[in-house]
């Protein structure tokens, strides 16, 4: 519960060390849902058919996200193809954000349900590109950019990766004008990637 920034609840309070924390105990699987519906399929999916320790972190407040067609999503991931040789990567509630900025930026969008561990197939879908975004609304220091940045290295990768997340503590604020500070918010993501 509160994963990411929480706003109100103050800076001590603010879940987003929680990934750093969890990639360090082995056998442990993370999922972010992007809103109540994926929120439930994960929950099953960490109750009955995952061994080991699960995690399924949500944000503070009540039910959270917007329109996302869930037809064919699982609980892996889903690639948004539009052509582009860039390729923004997110998870969890800035998901949203990230489809926004996308319809005023070239990119295509990869979101992670199944965030952790990062599998080869995610791997193999960045390989495919010139230029790798990672919006995470977490600490960037062993966060999923950091890891897939790692990943991609010993994958030979040779293009850009940038990883947007969050360095140090989250100072109490409302979490949209937190999101904005930290680059996290549409605008800010679309201004990111239309950046050459």
């Amino acid at each position: 519960d509160r994963a990411g920034i929480v706003g109100e609840d103050g800076e001590t309070h603010q879940g987003i060390f929680d990934i750093p924390m969890f990639t360090c105990i082995p056998n442990t699987t993370i999922f972010s849902p992007s809103d109540l519906a994926e929120q439930t399929m994960c929950l099953e999916e960490a109750l009955y058919k995952t061994e080991g320790i699960a995690a399924v972190r949500y944000p503070r407040g009540g039910e959270y996200g917007g329109d996302i067609d869930h037809s064919r999503d699982t609980c892996g991931y889903h690639l948004l193809k539009k052509g582009s040789k860039c390729l923004s990567v997110s998870f969890g509630r800035i998901i949203h954000e990230l489809y926004a900025a996308a319809e005023n930026a070239d990119t295509d969008v990869l979101k992670l349900v199944k965030i952790y561990p990062v599998e080869d197939e995610i791997i193999d879908i960045c390989m495919n590109y010139d230029r790798i975004i990672i919006f995470e609304e977490s600490s960037e220091r062993n966060g999923i950019g950091s890891l897939i940045a790692a990943k991609l290295l010993e994958n030979e990768y040779c293009g850009e990766v940038e990883v947007a997340a969050i360095s140090g503590f989250v100072p109490q604020a409302e979490v949209s004008s937190a999101l904005k500070k930290y680059g996290l918010d549409a605008k800010s993501m679309a201004d990111r990637i239309n950046k050459v």
